[in-house]
């Protein structure tokens, strides 16, 4: 298990995450820049992105 997991978006603070966080809101058309950090975990953590309940590729 990974010490800590983040998301920052570009030009904010970033934001620690726990299973279930949502990121929001940001309104419809508006473009953002998100980058996700953890530390070393076994296994290496995954990250998957979700629009409502549809995976984003």
């Amino acid at each position: 298990k990974p010490k800590y997991m983040r998301v920052i978006e570009r030009g904010k603070d970033s934001v620690n995450l726990t299973s279930g966080t949502i990121l929001g809101p940001v309104n419809e058309g508006t473009m953002i820049t998100l980058i996700c950090e953890s530390d070393e975990g076994k296994p290496v953590p995954l990250v998957e992105w979700y629009k409502g309940d549809q995976r984003v590729k």
